[in-house]
């Protein structure tokens, strides 16, 4: 009698290896053992005045904060009057005390003064005893604030975020569900799980559909899209003529003015870009399922993806970013599509042709992709040469060098007619070209931050290197510092600025090197403040950090501040479906929340998944579509740990969405014996 295989048998030494390596790292990326100043506070009716103590909490909190400890109420003793929007406490003495936990969260307290008014006593347990009278002739209020940097009491004493239970149990839920994962991607499928080689085109259709929906409901609910400054500049430049900004980029600029001819609202062209991404993210899914992915399961990836508030709020977006994600989508579908023909077939014009024009418009959309996009396009043109010497890929390659390089050039050269044609000449400077300083305007950002560091830290300089620096904003200014972001520094250099901009141009022209020379003596002498604020500055990327919510920008809904052309242009943000915006707006708010937050908008969780099923597919199947692919997050990620002006999700949301759609790869399992994939032919 033959014995049955066991379930662990094709686990290998490797497999337990990456499990548990992939396992600590995610929860040492969690920082659930971190310490935090916790704040307690204990308020109760003194016995020094007669009279109540009525406490409010504005909002709707209560319940949230009895449930989670933040708040604890004697049983009896204190009497609880609830109203539309807000909670009313009132006690005399010798009631027992109400006890308030908070920490980075603050807990708001307002006292009510009147004229039956007595005594509260606060104490938070560390030495801070106050005594607040509330009586008084007209009822008036005081605010008192419990946890977070503007409290009212220093903190009792720090305490680890979560308790040991909760880490334990966090632990084992990760080793557990990584364990699930390889188990599923490892164990042989039957033959009846095995998918047909080639899937009803119609299913692309079904495919998009819940990202149709999501982005469909948005764009109906936020009408005509989601707006920030940059999108609205670019777009009021793109209807007017003669203001052209090369850091908005030139290509977006002028697709955008194809639209603006049609229509001064930016509607057409986000429905259009809305829809294309939906179709992109199908079509890549469709190449997952000639690899194994199950049809049902298919459309779960869909409709989760389409779910995330990542998603709907991204694509609805008016801007650089979505079109340059939307073309990477169809570089993406491009590659795997090239990857999965048989080893012998020549690559086909036409996915040629979608794989060169996908790279392109993803490239020119945002210039930092573009380095990106050509390694990710020189490796498979390479590897697919390598396979068939088909000198149709050296075209391909050619062709995409020679446009990249044109296009660009031939724009810049055109925006500098159209200023020159429309704009006065004391008008034609409000942002310095690059081609105008020796080492670009984009640069001065790092100089001016680790500059800006190397001050707040105190650390020394010499009166030569210092002077250009100096001589921009005083030495005091340059100790405005954030390590996690740029715009605090640059803040203060707009506020304090000492030059007209004609001075600062000049000023620039003949300093920037020197002052280039300057930052890095700095770094070689002093290399930890370098690592340091690139450890501040990219923690977005690597830590998950349940509860803990650095500066970050996320996602927007409706308008952000915007440039006050734009209104006029596109109208002000409306909605024929004010209950439905207000259901988007609620659910938006939610995943921002502290509770929601790590898991909706911290990059690190979906790239540590992702990159753990990617890599154990990889080894079994060595298909090289996937593996050239995942490049595009990698190297988008190590780029980003390199040069990142702040933490903005949109940044590594490319490189999450294509991780995203790789991880439906675990539900791609091994063919039974006898069978072979066609991946590799």
């Amino acid at each position: 009698m033959a014995t049955k295989p066991s379930a662990w048998q094709h686990f290998t030494a490797g497999h337990w290896l990456a499990l548990i390596l992939t396992a600590t790292l995610i929860y040492l990326s969690l920082n659930l053992g971190a310490l935090q100043p916790e704040y307690r506070v204990r308020i109760s009716p003194a016995t020094s005045q007669e009279g109540s103590v009525t406490v409010a909490l504005y909002g709707n909190d209560f319940d949230s904060y009895l449930s989670r400890g933040i708040l604890t109420v004697p049983a009896s003793g204190w009497q609880i009057i609830r109203g539309a929007d807000s909670t009313v406490l009132s006690a005399q003495a010798p009631a027992a005390p109400l006890e308030i936990v908070a920490r980075n969260t603050p807990v708001n307290l307002t006292f009510v003064h009147h004229a039956k008014g007595g005594s509260a006593t606060v104490d938070n347990g560390a030495g801070d005893q106050r005594l607040i009278s509330l009586r008084a002739d007209q009822e008036t209020l005081s605010t008192l604030v419990i946890g977070g940097a503007g409290s009212s009491f220093a903190a009792s004493a720090e305490a680890p975020r979560f308790g040991v239970t909760t880490r334990i149990f966090a632990a084992m839920a990760i080793l557990i569900l990584l364990t699930a994962i390889t188990w599923q991607m490892t164990r042989p499928a039957r033959a009846d799980e095995t998918p047909r080689p080639h899937p009803r085109r119609i299913e692309i259709v079904f495919s998009a559909l819940p990202f149709l929906i999501t982005s469909g409901a948005t764009l109906i609910a936020f009408l005509p899209g989601n707006v920030s400054y940059d999108g609205s500049l670019q777009w009021a430049q793109a209807a007017g003529r003669g203001e052209l900004f090369e850091p908005l980029g030139y290509p977006t600029t002028y697709l955008m003015r194809s639209f603006a001819s049609m229509s001064s609202s930016p509607l057409p062209l986000i429905a259009i870009q809305a829809v294309l991404a939906a179709f992109g993210m199908a079509l890549v899914l469709r190449e997952l399922r000639h690899r194994g992915l199950s049809f049902p399961a298919n459309l779960g990836v869909a409709t989760v993806l389409a779910i995330t508030p990542q998603y709907f709020t991204f694509f609805t977006n008016l801007g650089k970013d979505p079109l340059c994600v939307t073309g990477i989508l169809f570089f993406v579908w491009a590659v795997l599509n090239l990857f999965r023909q048989p080893r012998n077939a020549l690559p086909s014009w036409g996915m040629l042709t979608a794989l060169v024009v996908s790279g392109l418009f993803a490239g020119l959309m945002r210039n930092n992709v573009m380095p990106i996009i050509l390694v990710a396009l020189a490796a498979a043109l390479a590897l697919l040469f390598w396979r068939r010497r088909a000198y149709r890929l050296i075209g391909a390659g050619v062709v995409f060098l020679v446009v990249a390089l044109v296009i660009p050039k031939s724009l810049a050269a055109l925006a500098a007619q159209e200023v020159e044609q429309y704009q006065r000449p004391a008008e034609r400077v409000r942002i310095l070209p690059n081609a105008d300083l020796p080492l670009g305007v984009f640069t001065n950002l790092y100089l001016y931050h680790l500059f800006s560091a190397a001050m707040a830290n105190e650390i020394a300089v010499t009166d030569d290197e210092a002077r250009p620096f100096f001589a921009i904003i005083p030495q005091e200014k340059w100790k405005n510092y954030s390590c996690y972001m740029t715009d605090t520094t640059m803040a203060s250099l707009g506020q304090n600025i000492r030059f007209t901009q004609d001075e600062y141009n000049a000023h620039l022209q003949a300093h920037q090197p020197a002052m280039a020379q300057t930052v890095l003596r700095i770094i070689r002498d002093n290399p930890a403040l370098l690592l340091e604020r690139q450890a501040c500055i990219t923690r977005v990327l690597w830590q998950i950090g349940v509860g803990d919510r650095p500066f970050q920008a996320t996602a927007m809904l409706g308008y952000d501040v915007v440039d006050k052309r734009f209104p006029p242009l596109a109208g002000e943000s409306r909605t024929p479906w004010p209950s439905l915006r207000q259901h988007i707006q609620d659910y938006a708010l939610w995943a921002e929340s502290p509770g929601g937050f790590w898991f909706f908008w911290k990059p690190a969780l979906p790239l540590a998944f992702g990159l753990f099923i990617v890599g154990l597919y990889l080894v079994r199947t060595r298909d090289v579509g996937v593996m050239v692919v995942a490049l595009l997050p990698v190297l988008t990620i190590v780029q980003l740990l390199l040069v990142i002006p702040f933490p903005a999700y949109r940044y590594a949301y490319p490189a999450v969405l294509v991780m995203m759609l790789l991880s439906g790869l675990v539900f791609c399992r091994s063919n039974p014996p006898g069978t072979r994939t066609n991946v590799l032919k």
